[in-house]
């Protein structure tokens, strides 16, 4: 269980970074 929880937190904390650099991206090139 403690494997799985630690898989998901990693994951979770993964997307959150690449949604961040998304945004960055767009702002980038947006305006």
């Amino acid at each position: 269980a403690d494997a799985i929880m630690d898989r998901i937190i990693h994951t979770a904390h993964r997307i959150e970074l690449t949604g961040e650099s998304v945004r960055k991206m767009d702002a980038y090139r947006g305006k």
